[in-house]
């Protein structure tokens, strides 16, 4: 057996493994991807169910480095376009809307005013005359990103997972990595079949089987149920599709949601964030892949108070698994300052618009150790350190 199997293992290619495979090869490093399922993609893990929604403006992002990072991921999404031939990003405007006061409308209103971000402040009456879909509250403050939009979320995984291949990388599937030892010369990576392979560094993207192979990650394993609504009438139908309906975040009476139009335009995909129903876990595989009525209750109650013309029964759902931080925010960095070993997870719902930029930052850790954006806040031991 050679002395490395490659020059980069990467341990799950989904969301952010399939973006950094696609980035070290482009440098020229040979890869080797460990997935668990069947191929890549598949339907079980955070990428699932069609599209996610785009912001290039940063919202649940609220470090230093965010708004770089989000601004940069506009450019990278159409850098992918074009060296795959698919389209994956969908261009239909974003909107973010919060009661006046809340942290993340006053960021991001003194963003605007500052010029740091490309987004649009609309009035009450601009929205009604362009998105009279949404139900609003006097207390609602509005920012329009005009860049935003949805991403084909599965293919655009598939899409960089091919580039990768098609540029020299292995994936090896049907493959569970169990643990990994590292050494002053690389990492011995161990899998559920007694196999062992030999890298110079390791990236760790696992996304909610994260605490199993991270002990010690102050993050869980969270279900998160979607649900796809049908418009009410024909009339209705013609205010959700793609040309006429924007992406958005919204949160009223302390229910956070977010939503768009399905790629065809047919229905409309909302989920919110019910965790203390959904349920999470530290072990992924214990989490429940069947929606019960309970999942949709919240979602059904809430739907009429912030949309118009739609059917709050939805005609489809799905259960996807992901990661969250205990503060919502990301991990990435080197794990424990083992400079061998990079790892990328628990993006608590916010990392698919940003993952083509965050394969670069890993690729940039796993070649030379640093990268030239600030992801200080970040720090995979961040919770270490003394307050």
């Amino acid at each position: 057996m050679p002395e490395f199997d490659a020059e980069v293992g990467v341990v799950g290619v989904g969301t952010v493994g399939s973006m950094a495979m696609m980035e070290l090869t482009r440098r020229g490093s040979s890869v080797l991807g460990f997935e668990r399922y069947w191929s890549v993609p598949h339907d079980q893990s955070a990428y699932g169910g069609e599209s996610r929604l785009y912001r290039s403006i940063p919202f649940l992002e609220l470090g230093p480095g965010d708004v770089r990072i989000t601004s940069d991921s506009h450019a990278a999404w159409r850098q992918l376009e074009s060296a795959t031939g698919h389209q994956l990003l969908v261009e239909c405007g974003g909107l973010v809307i919060e009661p006046a006061g809340s942290p993340a409308i006053e960021r991001l209103l003194g963003l605007v005013s500052a010029g740091a971000i490309r987004a649009e402040v609309l009035s009450h009456e601009e929205m009604r005359a362009r998105y009279p879909q949404f139900v609003l509250y006097p207390e609602d403050r509005i920012v329009f990103d005009p860049r935003g939009g949805w991403l084909r979320s599965e293919l655009a995984v598939a899409a960089a997972a091919r580039l990768a291949i098609a540029r020299g990388a292995r994936i090896l599937t049907n493959t569970e990595v169990t643990g990994w030892n590292s050494d002053r010369t690389g990492v011995t990576v161990r899998t559920a079949a007694g196999a062992e392979y030999r890298v110079r560094t390791l990236v760790v993207s696992p996304g909610g089987w994260a605490t199993e192979l991270l002990p010690g990650l102050r993050a869980d394993a969270q279900r998160v149920v979607m649900a796809w609504y049908t418009p009410r009438t024909a009339q209705d139908a013609a205010l959700f599709g793609p040309d006429r309906f924007p992406s958005f975040t919204r949160t009223h009476r302390g229910e956070f949601s977010f939503g768009g139009p399905t790629l065809e335009g047919t229905m409309v995909k909302v989920a919110g964030a019910y965790s203390e129903i959904w349920g999470n876990s530290d072990k992924a595989d214990q989490l429940e892949r069947t929606v019960r009525p309970a999942d949709l209750a919240p979602g059904r109650a809430h739907l009429p108070h912030i949309l118009r013309g739609l059917d709050p029964a939805p005609a489809r759902t799905g259960v996807w698994i992901d990661s969250t931080s205990q503060d919502d925010t990301a991990f990435v960095g080197h794990w424990k300052d083992d400079e061998r070993v990079v790892v990328a997870t628990s993006f608590s719902g916010y990392g698919f618009k940003i993952s083509p930029v965050i394969g670069r930052i890993v690729a940039d850790l796993a070649t030379s150790g640093t990268t030239p954006y600030d992801i200080s806040h970040l720090s995979p031991g961040r919770f270490d350190r003394p307050v």
